[in-house]
């Protein structure tokens, strides 16, 4: 077996099995799980951070990192299945918490999964819910350009979300002599778009975490592939960590089941 990590995180996109894996650590030995932990790291501190303003993503980190050490003191590790870790606060944890205590699962899934996920609880840039939980292509800092139809990826942006909001107006669509379906599509198309871009700046993301944090324990793993136990001890011997006799219980049963245009959380 491994040595035993002390932290653990992983690194996702939301709707791609972090609310089952958190099932899955509730029958591991000893730990503290925890799902998306406050302070969770989404909304105006996640947008700041990638325009370019760390300050508040700073703060928050080492107001969570302090709330880390509370909930610790009584288990051997601290397990936190939060897909903003790589959007702001897991870039600053490595200030506060030796790199060689820290693992991180890389949960992946089907891309076509995850935007077909996302849409259908409307989780998209160009909703209220998308813009508190997944990354917009009008942010300043990222690491794949974003989809550009119009001038920048931030006009285009902007001219789709004014779209989108006049998507119901099928009057004004009239006015203009523009078909309604015709821009619906378009807005679906682009929508789409978006959401794949999303995964793919996730998965560089990724590899640029690694590498500026060579030290801490990685593990990348399918979702399909945890509804397999042996596939769950393999990842769990590789950071140390022991089931529970209940674990088997829980293996391959669905969580975090949203309806459409309910989604509260995007994981």
């Amino acid at each position: 077996m491994k040595p035993k990590v002390k932290y653990l995180f992983c690194i996702n996109t939301g709707r791609s099995g972090s609310h089952y894996l958190h099932e899955i650590f509730k029958h591991i030995e000893n730990c503290q799980v925890w799902h998306e932990a406050q302070p969770i790291g989404h909304g105006k501190v996640m947008r700041d951070y990638f325009f370019g303003k760390p300050e508040l993503m700073q703060e928050l980190t080492a107001k969570k990192v302090e709330k880390i050490q509370q909930v610790k003191k009584e288990s051997d590790c601290y397990i936190e299945t939060n897909h903003c870790f790589i959007k702001g606060f897991g870039w600053f944890l490595p200030k506060y918490i030796p790199q060689e205590e820290i693992g991180v699962l890389i949960l992946r899934r089907n891309p076509a999964q995850i935007v077909d996920s996302l849409l259908r609880i409307n989780c998209s840039p160009l909703a209220i819910a998308g813009q508190t939980w997944v990354l917009t292509p009008d942010i300043k800092n990222y690491c794949i350009e974003p989809p550009n139809w119009l001038i920048s990826p931030k006009v285009t942006y902007e001219l789709f979300c004014l779209l989108k909001r006049l998507l119901l107006s099928k009057k004004l669509y009239s006015l203009l002599n523009i078909q309604f379906r015709q821009i619906e599509n378009l807005i679906d198309k682009y929508e789409k778009e978006c959401l794949r871009w999303y995964v793919d700046e996730t998965n560089a993301l990724s590899i640029s975490y690694q590498e500026k944090f060579p030290n801490i324990k990685y593990f990348q793993v399918d979702v399909e592939s945890l509804n397999n136990i042996e596939n769950i001890r393999e990842l769990l011997n590789y950071f140390g960590l022991s089931e529970k006799s209940t674990i088997e219980k829980v293996i391959g049963k669905p969580t975090n089941l949203k309806n459409q245009h309910l989604a509260k959380s995007s994981s």
